[in-house]
């Protein structure tokens, strides 16, 4: 294949890969999480084949922004993007007691700024140079004997540092720039055809958000196997320290009557309905708000039947009682599925803005004690799901043959 025809185009095979890495190191931090945090046997997160595997997804997930350095506009811009989330981690962790001073994505930042100032070099050096470089810095670093309180950075044994996820700019600099070099190839149309158009299912959409995921899963899977559990004191605490201001109490409540049975979803979807150029956004609206209550309301909450948190923790109350309950069962959050499911969807027409709508409705069902935050995250997903199987219900629609013969039955003249 032509080397101008890859310069911009993405390549199913490699978002696969980095799709499949980052679902593999999720599963591998959800080990650490259940071990540190519910206490399972320790074998389930360091073992002889984890401990392996382990720098074998993060080589390959290293080795893949590399590659992807090739493709970028700017690298310096992409590794500043980068730090900020890895300064976002490094805060995260501080605060739950697991400092990340040098993780994978502080390491990825400074490898991508490094490329953007020094890529052109880089691109000259053999692929064989950077292997005898890796085995040189891991034996040196690794197994040499140096010690220092400072050079920690560059993979020197600290006495006095820890991190719970450390990846040192040695050697792992040289499996980013192989990767790199490996970009290069496939950019320059040196694969076999097949490389460049094979198709892979759910793994390359995993892929092309593999940043996000990764920033992502982690607070997910705190929440999870910790938080989950310290839910009741949570809810007591805005019961306890945020309540209490009657002007506040009742612009929530305001927000969350809103939200009552896709209220204002459903008004948005109407307005909508009487433009011809958004009839499509208004079909979608609707049947992804079907689709919510159907997962939501009608399966998930009958199947689990969670109680409501004011009617489970000693001491919490409902504010404004039946003004603020749905009725029903806790999990997942109607009002936040809902919510999730119309803004997805609107986003998706080009109105990202009503997320911030979604989420402040899903948070005033925490303030006023309705649900718990497991609920509200679930509710998220259901919701963003939701939206997803719509949009081909919404295509299949709008080519359907009942579309066609509505259209003339409209156009008949008397």
């Amino acid at each position: 294949m032509p080397a101008k025809e890859n310069k911009r185009t993405r390549i199913e095979l490699i978002d696969a890969l980095r799709g499949l890495s980052v679902v593999l190191m999720v599963i591998h931090h959800l080990f650490y999480d259940l071990v540190a945090y519910r206490g399972a046997p320790l074998w389930l997160f360091t073992n002889p084949v984890f401990d392996v595997l382990h720098y074998l997804f993060a080589g390959t997930f290293i080795a893949l922004a590399g590659f992807s350095s090739r493709y970028s506009r700017s690298n310096i811009k992409r590794g500043i993007g980068v730090a900020v989330g890895a300064g976002a981690v490094s805060l995260a962790g501080w605060l739950v007691g697991a400092p990340i001073w040098f993780g994978i994505l502080h390491f990825l930042a400074v490898a991508m700024i490094l490329y953007g100032l020094c890529g052109k070099f880089f691109a000259k050096i053999p692929i064989i140079v950077y292997a005898i470089l890796f085995a040189f810095t891991l034996l040196i670093f690794r197994f040499g004997g140096l010690i220092s309180d400072y050079l920690w950075v560059f993979g020197v044994y600290a006495p006095k540092f820890y991190s719970a996820d450390y990846f040192p700019i040695f050697p792992w600099l040289w499996v980013f720039l192989a990767g790199a070099w490996f970009g290069g190839k496939v950019q320059g149309g040196k694969m076999p055809e097949w490389f460049y158009t094979r198709k892979v299912p759910v793994f390359p959409a995993i892929g092309r958000k593999a940043f996000i995921v990764y920033l992502a899963h982690q607070p997910v899977l705190y929440y999870l196997t910790y938080g989950i559990k310290n839910e009741g004191k949570f809810l007591l605490w805005i019961q306890n320290s945020v309540r209490g201001i009657a002007a506040i109490d009742g612009a929530v409540l305001a927000i969350s009557l809103l939200g009552t049975f896709g209220l204002i979803w459903l008004v948005i979807a109407f307005i909508k309905g009487f433009k011809q150029k958004q009839k499509s956004c208004a079909a979608a609206i609707v049947i992804s708000l079907c689709i919510s209550a159907v997962l939501v309301n009608l399966i998930l909450k009958n199947a689990i039947a969670r109680i409501r948190p004011y009617e489970a923790i000693p001491g919490l109350t409902l504010l404004f009682g039946g003004w603020a309950d749905a009725g029903g069962y806790s999990f997942p959050s109607g009002h936040t599925a809902s919510g999730f499911a119309a803004a997805w969807t609107l986003k998706r027409y080009g109105k990202p803005k009503w997320l911030i709508l979604a989420a402040v409705i899903a948070l005033s069902r925490l303030y006023l004690g309705a649900h718990y935050p497991a609920d509200i995250l679930a509710g998220a997903i259901c919701g963003i799901l939701a939206a997803i199987a719509a949009k081909p219900i919404v295509r299949k629609l709008a080519r359907s043959q009942y579309r066609t013969w509505l259209q003339q039955l409209r156009h008949r003249e008397p």
